[in-house]
């Protein structure tokens, strides 16, 4: 169900009967989307049922810009002459005002939408610069049109292992997506267990571990209290993101 940076999806899951038999899967755009007031709900308005999987994300650029490292990227957005391709408000925003915060730069934001439009603009050069998936990228990499400048990794991808992180080139920051599934609040708990279990089941099942590690993706279970921790840490983490930015949805 797409639309909304997500929240026609969220809104769906959220008023559905918590019969166990519906379901939401997404990432931290529910987080974003509830911090800026997007939706008038957010995590509270759903029963939290397990992670499964985590993906690092990268910055792209034109193949032929001029800066083709992250060094030069971040020197350029200081110098005022980068437009980032974004949703407002969206997870692909506050990935660059992580980017932001850490390295002391300001983005000038150009409202290209999620990660198709967004990688179909700066393919075209009408923005600068973009965060996306390496699985989101690559059509397009492979197609000589654009460049990979940092994955935001703790470490180079094996299927990519000319493909430099941040850390490498001098940021220490690492940037992901949290894969995560949800019901309708009042679903009874032990449905939402045994959802959660055959969750577990099924990210140990061989053909899915290869068809996760082949999109770059990498197996991370949670549940429970864990889950519900990580889900808080972030979403606090957001708040105080969106305020030293003084980011509004608009």
């Amino acid at each position: 169900m797409v639309g909304g940076g997500t929240s026609i999806g969220n809104r769906q899951v959220r008023d559905a009967a918590p019969d166990g038999h519906t379901v939401l899967a997404v990432h931290q755009a529910l987080l974003t989307a509830a911090t800026l007031k997007v939706m008038d709900f957010g995590p509270e308005a759903f029963a939290q049922v397990a992670q499964v999987a985590t993906e690092y994300v990268a910055v792209i650029v034109n193949r032929k810009a001029p800066y083709q490292t992250l060094p030069q990227l971040l020197a350029a957005a200081k110098a005022g002459e980068l437009n980032a391709g974004v949703q407002i408000g969206a997870i692909n925003h506050f990935l660059f005002l992580s980017l932001g915060d850490a390295t002391g730069t300001k983005f000038r934001y150009v409202n290209t939408g999620g990660g198709g439009p967004t990688r179909t603009a700066l393919a075209g050069g009408h923005v600068d610069c973009a965060f996306l998936t390496v699985n989101e990228a690559k059509p397009l990499v492979d197609s000589g049109d654009l460049t990979i400048v940092a994955l935001f990794a703790p470490q180079r991808l094996r299927s990519w292992p000319n493909l430099a992180t941040a850390r490498e080139q001098g940021t220490n920051l690492l940037l992901n997506l949290n894969y995560w599934w949800w019901m309708p609040k009042a679903t009874p708990r032990d449905r939402v267990d045994r959802f959660a279990e055959a969750l577990r089941t099924a990210m140990g099942d061989p053909e899915i571990v290869q068809k996760m590690a082949e999109f770059n993706m990498l197996p991370a279970f949670l549940k429970g209290a864990e889950l519900e921790a990580e889900i808080s840490r972030q979403y606090e983490q957001m708040k105080q993101l969106a305020a030293r930015n003084n980011v509004t949805a608009s």
